[in-house]
């Protein structure tokens, strides 16, 4: 066929995409067609690639879509739709107009080839003249201009291409070739840009900026804006995630955990990963906070930093991760008082890529509620004693909540009829102090009068786990 027409371009916008208020809204993200295109103003070898919602961008009016950029001075100049491709030889771009337009109309392809986001001064601006009456398409490269010392961004307020015009101007570097690649219909044109003639190895990911005006005084005839899909900043980067593993960790009512996750940029470039959270089940946690685990040993240090809103969307993010690396996340979970001993609860968290909302993965953070708690039995050697007798008391101990018992001390008063055997107290694994004062206050001196002796265990007590302590005392 000479042009996606029609129905043809409706099945595609209704049965590929959702379109809510001029965003184009994927569903899970695949993989981009790459894909040589043949330059002749037939669009048949196309029809893979705008089938991919990741690789195709809308612009209004598309039924209730609106346009940022509008009024459009001309249907010609206003942009509908863009999608692109490569091979190993050239970058391939298609784009879509509102009306069909026989005089030539120009349009812009900002390239941003060392993706940081910004049009440095230098950097390439391709450019198509479209005369839509004989079909023929006439291409040009050219250096941007910054008016930006540090480079011009690709996008304006709130993040969005459409209706932000790229303030720099340009200089023409050569012309490229003249081919026909626009359709009969004069609504469609295909143009194509060698990896040589922009001077970066092939295939190369960056971002992209689409412009389209009636003359070449850029940036003061600029009619209609466009950027990837949603509006946003364009890419040909290929987004990916990974986040793992899921966790399972018991917790105290109205205690804290902090459990370690990995995060890695499987894209083929820069990216922001937003994260969020969602529970079911008996509770949900009352905080969650993410902090970079710097040294990567699982354990949250002083001084390692929690992570903020980076791109200020108001959602916490990962920050910008490189292509291929990697950041280690302590999740510290808060969870709020007065749960009961097995109530559960399961922390779905959500990492999304900036580049494609529609790339996504997550990890489970189950949650148990878990009670500590320690018994003892107090047992004397004999069952009746005399002034003079000496009594062995004994407190045998057992772990027998449901989760690991930390810092258990044990106290135990000296009946006020018997007097504290100096040198008697006895306790493997445990720190053994003494009050002289009625419990107020504790030092390591057993000298009399002792009236109270505490035993601090050092290690902590897993369910299960026993020990006993004891000390002689004598009856007056």
């Amino acid at each position: 066929m000479n042009a996606i027409k029609g129905s043809s371009w409706r099945r595609l916008v209704i049965g590929g995409v959702l379109l809510l208020a001029g965003i184009l809204v994927p569903g899970i993200h695949a993989a981009p067609v790459l894909t040589s295109i043949t330059i002749d103003g037939n669009m048949s070898d196309w029809s893979s690639v705008l089938a991919n919602p990741s690789q195709v961008s809308l612009d209004g009016p598309a039924g209730t879509n609106p346009d940022l950029d509008a009024p459009i001075q001309s249907t010609g100049r206003d942009l509908s739709a863009f999608a692109w491709t490569y091979d190993s030889s050239y970058f391939y771009m298609y784009v879509r107009r509102v009306g069909s337009s026989k005089n030539r109309q120009e349009f812009w392809f900002y390239l941003d080839l060392n993706g940081d986001q910004l049009m440095q001064s230098g950097e390439k601006v391709f450019h198509v003249s479209w005369w839509g009456k004989n079909r023929k398409t006439v291409s040009e490269i050219h250096n941007y201009v910054a008016v930006a010392g540090a480079g011009d961004p690709l996008v304006g307020g709130g993040g969005m291409a459409d209706g932000y015009t790229m303030p720099g101007s340009i200089t023409l570097v050569s012309s490229i070739e003249t081919l026909y690649g626009g359709t009969s219909s004069g609504m469609e044109m295909e143009s194509r840009v060698s990896w040589s003639t922009l001077g970066v190895p092939a295939p190369m990911p960056f971002y992209f900026h689409v412009s389209t005006s009636n003359g070449a005084n850029i940036p003061t005839q600029i009619d209609d804006n466009l950027g990837g899909p949603g509006g946003t900043i364009g890419s040909t980067f290929t987004p990916g995630v990974m986040f793992t593993p899921d966790r399972s960790t018991t917790v105290t009512s109205g205690g804290q955990v902090v459990v370690a996750h990995v995060l890695t940029n499987t894209g083929s470039g820069t990216d922001t990963f937003e994260l969020t959270d969602a529970d079911v089940g008996d509770f949900s946690p009352s905080l969650i906070d993410y902090f970079n685990d710097l040294d990567g040993d699982q354990v949250l240090d002083v001084g390692e930093p929690a992570l903020t809103d980076t791109d200020g969307d108001g959602v916490v993010d990962s920050g910008p991760l490189a292509a291929s690396s990697t950041i280690n996340l302590l999740v510290r979970v808060t969870v709020p008082g007065g749960l009961g001993d097995g109530d559960t609860s399961t922390t779905t968290l959500t990492a999304t890529s900036n580049l494609t909302p529609g790339t996504t993965d997550n990890v489970d953070i189950t949650l148990l509620v878990a009670t500590p708690q320690v018994t003892l039995v107090k047992s004397v050697n004999l069952a009746t004693a005399a002034p003079g007798d000496a009594l062995t008391y004994t407190l045998d101990f057992v772990s027998n909540g449901t989760t690991t018992a930390y810092n258990v001390a044990i106290v135990d008063s000296v009946p006020p009829e018997c007097q504290f055997e100096t040198g008697t107290a006895m306790g493997t694994g445990t720190l053994i102090e003494f009050s002289h004062d009625g419990g107020t206050t504790f030092d390591a001196v057993d000298n009399a009068p002792v009236t109270h002796v505490r035993w601090t265990v050092a290690a902590p007590l897993a369910p299960g786990d026993t020990g006993s302590v004891s000390y002689q005392a004598r009856v007056q």
